[in-house]
């Protein structure tokens, strides 16, 4: 049996076709959102975990306060500590709740874990010597990550890279011929950006299906419209902004920084330094090498007092806030600065010299590495299309549990 913590409408998308595409396998899902339920009872036993006023308050098992602090929702501040324990502890209580003959049970997958319900979930299956495996989306076409002990920073890649080492080496004609695919999923818009309505009707359905004790909203207790409207702005252009971009010469010699989202999770979880602290350290190196500075700000970056504060560093250390193409960008810098962003995977795709001021699970690669993680490693499973998983790869995805 494989068993699957669902957080949301989308991932239920994702997960319905990898275990769609299995036949064999018997699949077991839980969640907490009634969109979800409502999706997969169609197809495969769900398990809905409604919220509860009887749940106790000091479970034993709670993790430090300092173990929630970092979670997503937390750190966003749509959810509280307090509110984080209270998920936390009802996931774990409706889990032990469950007749479930854990011997039976092959793995335990959840999507990044970066959630109070998501570690109740993992928490739960890992003290009962239950195999786990984490999944994300890698930002390269048709792959996605999973692995044993977490996603980025938390995965063992990022602890021991030189499990890379182990598989048999890529052919460079292959490489080479995935780097036209590549190139052609640059250059047109990113799937992430696609917002379709059937994600705010389900979010819509979520909310007042809560209201009758179906499923929960705690996880991320925002209004409903202050909810779709952040969604909306999430994907705005920002070209409705007052940025004025200057003109890239890419035969310079210049060294590229892409800023990252102020929420985006890899800033909350896996860094010590903002966007704002990295411009700094990445003026410094280019004084040092004697190259030019090219600042390439997030596409999804909206907050106005954020982009004032790329205005004012730019104007303080004259650098160019640039709207070029980002994979010629990288391809022509002498240098690629980043915190921990995909760009810093795509610079070690072309070989480029790379500084990352976060943790990123990349942190360890080189060209070779690389090479190894994206043909051996990343399993061949496209998270934005319709596509079943197939056989070969969901063997490799179970392989993963022990490596």
């Amino acid at each position: 049996m494989i068993v699957i913590y669902v957080d949301n409408f989308d991932r239920a998308t994702f997960f319905y076709r990898l275990a769609k595409g299995i036949k064999e396998k018997q699949f077991l899902f839980y969640t907490t959102k009634y969109s979800v339920y409502r999706f997969l009872k169609k197809d495969f036993k769900v398990i809905l975990f409604n919220a509860s006023k009887n749940h106790a308050s000091n479970y034993n098992d709670i993790p430090p306060e300092t173990d929630f602090l970092n979670l997503t929702y937390v750190y966003r501040g749509s959810q509280s500590v307090e509110k984080a324990k209270k998920v936390y502890t009802m996931v774990r209580d409706n889990l032990a709740s469950t007749q479930l003959n854990y011997q039976k049970v092959e793995v335990a997958i959840v999507f990044n874990g970066n959630s109070a319900s998501q570690k109740a979930f993992i928490d739960h299956f890992t003290d009962k010597s239950v195999k786990t495996l984490f999944c994300e989306i890698s930002n390269l076409p048709g792959k996605v990550i999973f692995d044993r002990l977490g996603v980025n920073a938390k995965s063992s890649l990022f602890f021991n890279a030189k499990k890379l080492d182990t598989f048999d080496p890529v052919d460079i004609e292959e490489h080479k011929r995935w780097i036209k695919v590549y190139e052609n999923y640059k250059n047109n818009p990113i799937p992430q950006g696609k917002l379709e309505s059937k994600f705010i009707k389900a979010y819509v359905l979520d909310y007042f299906s809560s209201l009758l004790g179906k499923g929960t909203r705690e996880e991320d207790k925002v209004s409903l419209i202050k909810k779709i409207i952040s969604v909306l702005q999430l994907f705005k252009s920002k070209s409705s902004s007052e940025l004025i971009f200057d003109d890239a010469d890419l035969s310079c010699d210049y060294i590229f920084f892409p800023t990252q989202v102020r929420y985006d999770s890899q800033l909350i979880l896996n860094s010590d330094i903002s966007n704002q602290q990295a411009i700094e350290k990445a003026v410094k190196l280019a004084k040092e090498r004697n190259y030019k500075l090219y600042v390439k700000i997030h596409p999804a970056e909206t907050d106005p007092e954020i982009l004032k504060d790329y205005i004012l560093l730019k104007d303080k250390y004259n650098f160019l806030i640039v709207n070029s193409n980002t994979t010629e960008l990288i391809k022509k810098a002498k240098v690629v600065v980043t915190i921990n962003s995909t760009v810093g995977l795509e610079a070690l795709i072309y070989n480029k010299e790379l500084k990352v001021y976060g943790r990123a699970i990349y942190s360890d690669f080189d060209f070779s590495r690389v090479l190894s993680y994206i043909h051996n490693y990343l399993v061949d499973f496209d998270y934005f299309s319709d596509e079943l998983i197939s056989e070969k790869e969901f063997d490799k995805l179970l392989a993963l549990t022990s490596k």
